[in-house]
């Protein structure tokens, strides 16, 4: 037993650069100002971190929302130079952020579909964000919820 338990350890610390594994991002939680359900940040490390706004921890929408960050921080960890240079092309590049945001309200959808969330109002949902917060008109051939 014992030398199946150093075993484990030694396969686990040979992977511990592996460039494959799939980075977590912490989720901090803490209540964030306006409308904000969440944001993904750099932290001093350059990694990045999830807030998760308090009033949505531990409500039906927490997990969808999550995903939607998730998105992000795995993006902003696979970025070339890292999180830092991703948020600041986020913050400095329009079209950028608006592929950006695709991806993440994509994948959000995707996954509320997953759980019995109705897609024409995921979809509908998704228009109205890219177009009041990125002054985005999306048509039905920007319908991403069905593509993998």
């Amino acid at each position: 037993m014992r030398k199946l338990g150093l075993g484990l350890v030694l396969a686990l610390a040979g992977c511990a650069g592996c460039t494959n594994a799939i980075y977590v991002a912490p989720i901090i939680p803490r209540p964030l100002p306006g409308t904000e359900l969440a944001m993904t940040v750099c932290s001093w490390n350059t990694l990045p971190v999830i807030f998760g706004d308090t009033a949505i921890m531990g409500t039906a929408d927490e997990e969808i929302v999550m995903e939607h960050e998730r998105v992000h921080a795995r993006r902003m960890k696979a970025y070339r130079g890292g999180c830092w240079p991703y948020l600041y092309r986020y913050n400095k590049d329009r079209q950028f952020k608006i592929r950006e945001e695709m991806a993440a309200y994509c994948a959000e959808g995707r996954f509320a579909m997953a759980r019995n969330r109705n897609p024409e109002a995921l979809w509908q949902r998704i228009q109205g964000i890219m177009a009041q917060r990125y002054d985005t008109v999306l048509t039905s051939r920007h319908n991403c919820l069905y593509e993998e």
